[in-house]
């Protein structure tokens, strides 16, 4: 009855992903439903993975192992748990002249004096050439070891077992798309490791995947004509993509320069974003602390100089490298506070030795 529901409940899912009506979806559901792991969203897609897709017995035994008890949950004939295959498939005949077709292995039998007895109630008497059939059964049914406790399952992987962790096994079992390269995919899943705020982080992932309403995109999409000004608003050489606006445009690349130099970084400045988170990345390794604080500010320069380009395009604006990083300094100070709060450092203390605040 439930899986009649998992559509449409799906579809809510999507439009609560996607915003109003109104608005462009500029991520695919596919790549909002990934595991983090593997460069997406960690949304949930509740129909692509739902039982309806006959999924479950491809994948149930794989992630969990059944331990047999009293057998209350496992029926004799049509389960595997003796032997090498289920009953009904080794002896076929015999299931075809059982009179307990769907019973269970606690309803096979009783218990008598401690000792399990077995009551196989059959349709006719045998063949002759049936018996030796009938022989193997009980040779194999009699090895099993059936207890008075529950039947249980255990986590395959072992530990404990948790939700996520099996939507990412089944994830990559059913769903995994090579569209991404394993190095891109390293990358996405980096990003969510940082102390900038969550709509910051989502932002940047999208920017990773180019999914901004940059005007190279909104002219691919048809938003705007082609023959309007697809151009940097900021330097008016080449079109705006996100490359360009974030990483390799004049004032983006000044910027860049400004906080690796902020940071005691003496290397040539990437020319991708994704390029760039990396070399953030190699800044700080000391610890997970240290990937978290180089990543927010990260994080905050891309945010900054996409605010700045909108208020460029609709309020004509205009900056220049030096407020803008300023700017990054005074946000990503505050941010940093906010996350740690038994480690304060003062803002000039985050002006001279960033590291040194990240890592306290």
């Amino acid at each position: 009855m439930y899986t009649s529901l998992l559509p449409s409940l799906n579809i809510y899912v999507q439009s609560c992903a996607a915003g109003v009506n109104d608005k462009i979806p500029w991520v695919s559901w596919k790549d909002v439903c990934r595991p983090k792991c593997v460069g997406g969203l960690g949304w949930k897609d509740l129909v692509r993975l739902g039982v309806e897709k006959g999924m479950v017995g491809d994948w149930i035994n794989d992630v969990f192992i059944k331990k047999l008890g009293n057998g209350g949950s496992t029926r004799f004939w049509l389960d595997h748990w003796v032997g090498l295959a289920p009953l009904k498939e080794v002896f076929p005949r015999l299931y075809n002249n059982s009179l307990q077709m769907n019973h269970t292995i606690q309803q096979m039998g009783e218990w008598v004096n401690d000792k399990w007895i077995w009551h196989i109630k059959w349709r006719r008497t045998f063949f002759t050439w049936e018996e030796d059939m009938d022989r193997h059964l009980w040779n194999l049914i009699s090895a099993a070891i059936i207890t008075k406790e529950p039947d249980s399952w255990s986590y395959a992987n072992g530990g404990m077992y948790t939700v996520s962790a099996n939507y990412v096994y089944l994830y990559k079992k059913f769903l995994l798309s090579p569209t991404l390269g394993l190095e891109f995919i390293a990358v996405l899943a980096q990003v969510w490791r940082s102390w900038a705020p969550s709509k910051v982080i989502v932002f940047s992932w999208q920017a990773l995947l180019g999914r901004l309403p940059t005007r190279v995109n909104l002219e691919y999409r048809g938003i705007i004509s082609s023959g309007m000004n697809s151009r940097c608003p900021w330097c008016e050489g080449c079109a705006e993509s996100k490359n360009h606006l974030l990483v390799t445009c004049p004032l983006a690349w000044d910027v860049w320069a400004s906080v690796h130099r902020w940071f005691g970084v003496v290397s040539v400045v990437p020319a991708t974003l994704s390029s760039m988170c990396e070399s953030f990345l190699n800044v700080c390794r000391k610890g997970k602390q240290g990937i978290k604080g180089v990543l927010l500010v990260w994080h905050v320069v891309i945010w900054v100089l996409w605010c700045a380009r909108n208020e460029k395009i609709f309020s004509a604006k205009e900056v220049d490298a030096e407020l803008l990083f300023d700017k990054i300094q005074v946000i990503s100070c505050n941010w940093l506070a906010a996350k740690k709060i038994n480690a304060l450092c003062l803002l000039y203390e985050w002006y001279v030795n960033p590291i040194d605040c990240i890592v306290r």
